[in-house]
C-alpha cells in the first residue's frame, strides 16, 4: 500500500526548462524523506524541450494548464496534488537543501497557517553585476521577504508552505491575475482569519533578471498584476493616477535610483540610461492597460 506524500511541491513553468532542470536537481538533494514528498510540475504552454527534462525526472508528475497564467497553473497543480501541505516555488528558483524541512517546521512550530520563506538573491558567478540586475536589486524586495510579510501582509509564492485545508478554507488563486495573484490570495486569506508568518532558515534562491527582453517582460507583466489588484482594492481614480507616476519619468525615486551607482563614470550613464529606459517601458504599459489592454503574461 502506497502511502500519501506529506509535502506537494508545485512549480508551474513556461518555457524555462533550463533553470526548472537546475530547480529539479535542488529538489532532489533536499533533506527531507524522499518517499515524504512529490513534486508536481504544471506546464502553461511551453514550447521548448521539457521532453527531455520529463526523461531526466522519471518521479516528477508533470501536468499541463492550458489556461494563461502561473495563477491558472498553481491551481491546476492543487486539484492534483496528494500531499497535506503544499509548498511553491518557482522555475527558476533553486531551493537550499533544507528548504522542505524548514519549511514544514515552521508550519509545526506555532499558530501560522500560512508561511513565507526568505528569498535571496543568486549572485553571476565570475563577474560583476550588470545594470539590470543591479535594477532589479534596487527595486524588488525578493531578497527580505521578512520586511515584505511585516510591512506589506503578504507573500510571495516562489516560497511558500500552505496546508491543503486552507486552501479549502479559503479558496485557489484567481486566475484572473497574471502577476500579484499571490498577494491577493495571501491578503484573502489573513481576512478570512489565517494567520500569515515568516521563515528564516526556509530558502530558495533567485536569480536577477539579466537582459533587457528578460527584465521589460518581467516589469510588463508586474505592471499588470499590480494595475488588477489595484482596481479591486482601491477603485477610486486617485489611486490609478498615483500609481501611474510611480516608475515614471514624473517619480523623482527615478533619478535618485539612476544616480546613484558608485562605479565608473561611464558605467554610471549607462545605468541611469536603464533607468530612464525601463519607467518609459513601465508608462507606456500602464497607459496601455488603462485604455483597455489585457495584462501580459511576461
Amino acid at each position: 500500500m502506497t502511502t500519501a506524500p506529506r509535502v506537494s511541491v508545485i512549480i508551474p513553468v513556461r518555457n524555462d526548462a533550463a533553470s526548472l532542470r537546475l530547480c529539479l536537481a535542488a529538489l532532489q538533494r533536499q533533506e527531507f524523506p524522499a518517499d515524504e514528498f512529490e513534486i508536481l510540475v504544471v506546464d502553461n504552454g511551453s514550447s521548448d524541450d521539457l521532453p527531455a527534462l520529463r526523461r531526466a525526472f522519471p518521479a516528477v508528475r508533470w501536468l499541463e494548464e492550458g489556461g494563461a497564467g502561473s495563477y491558472a497553473a498553481r491551481n491546476q497543480g492543487l486539484r492534483h496534488a496528494a500531499g497535506d501541505i503544499i509548498a511553491f516555488t518557482d522555475a527558476d528558483c533553486v531551493p537550499d537543501p533544507a528548504w522542505l524541512r524548514e519549511g514544514v517546521a515552521a508550519l509545526a512550530a506555532g499558530s501560522a497557517t500560512i508561511v513565507g520563506g526568505e528569498v535571496p538573491f543568486l549572485d553571476p558567478v565570475g563577474r560583476e553585476l550588470n545594470a539590470y540586475e543591479i535594477l532589479e536589486t534596487i527595486m524588488f524586495v525578493l531578497g527580505s521577504v521578512q520586511k515584505l510579510i511585516a510591512e506589506r501582509g503578504f507573500a510571495i509564492t516562489a516560497n511558500l508552505f500552505v496546508p491543503r485545508a486552507v486552501f479549502a478554507r479559503v479558496g485557489a488563486f484567481d486566475p484572473a491575475f497574471k502577476s500579484a495573484g499571490d498577494r491577493e490570495w495571501v491578503h484573502r486569506a489573513v481576512a478570512r482569519g489565517e494567520r500569515l508568518s515568516y521563515s528564516a532558515a526556509a530558502i530558495v534562491r533567485h536569480p536577477r533578471r539579466s537582459t533587457r527582453a528578460a527584465f521589460y517582460r518581467k516589469q510588463r507583466r508586474l505592471v499588470g498584476g499590480h494595475l488588477t489588484l489595484l482596481r479591486r482594492e482601491h477603485p477610486g481614480p486617485a489611486a490609478v493616477v498615483a500609481y501611474l507616476r510611480m516608475v515614471s519619468l514624473l517619480d523623482p525615486r527615478v533619478y535618485r535610483v539612476a544616480f546613484r551607482e558608485p562605479r565608473a563614470r561611464h558605467f554610471r550613464l549607462r545605468f541611469a540610461a536603464t533607468v530612464l529606459a525601463v519607467s518609459v517601458v513601465t508608462t507606456g504599459e500602464k497607459i496601455r492597460l488603462l485604455l483597455g489592454g489585457s495584462p501580459a503574461r511576461g
